[in-house]
């Protein structure tokens, strides 16, 4: 199986793998997942792994109905998505531009909690280039996301 870090991701795990649960704690805290398979078994284990604020990302349609908690779905404050598009081969196609060094990573620029609502108004305008976000909790104002910055006058 290939590992599939070339692509920002920090590990890939075989959730047939009787110790997917130890593989996936020695990674360490799992801000997303991108289900490949798409079936009740493969995204109830994803799910199962995230924590607080992270999302889960449905590409495989391999069919299947899950359960979950709404309330646990709420507090955890999971995104779950699903996405179809793109075939298989051009899904090739662009894992070799990402391993090929071809295609720049998204800027990640932080953002105060306390400024959500101007980020979520920059970015119905079309404003926002890269990616806020609070993840590293930093005080201070950062406006590096936005195409002006509305603290400058």
């Amino acid at each position: 199986m290939p590992s599939g870090t070339g692509c920002s991701a920090t590990a890939a795990v075989d959730p047939a793998a009787p110790d997917v649960a130890v593989q996936i704690a020695a990674v360490g805290p799992v801000g997303a997942a991108i289900d490949f398979v798409g079936n009740d078994a493969t995204a109830t284990l994803a799910l199962s792994v995230l924590p607080k604020g992270a999302k889960l990302m449905l590409v495989g349609i391999g069919g299947g109905e899950m359960k979950f908690s709404v309330a646990g779905t709420i507090f955890r404050a999971h995104t779950i998505q699903g996405s179809l598009a793109g075939s298989i081969p051009e899904l090739r196609a662009v894992l070799r531009l990402a391993q090929d060094g071809k295609l720049a990573p998204t800027p990640v620029h932080d953002m105060p909690k306390y400024d959500v609502s101007v980020v979520m108004t920059a970015l119905q305008a079309g404003q926002v280039t890269g990616r806020p976000s609070d993840r590293l909790g930093r005080p201070g104002r950062s406006a590096a996301w936005l195409r002006s910055d509305p603290w400058q006058n």
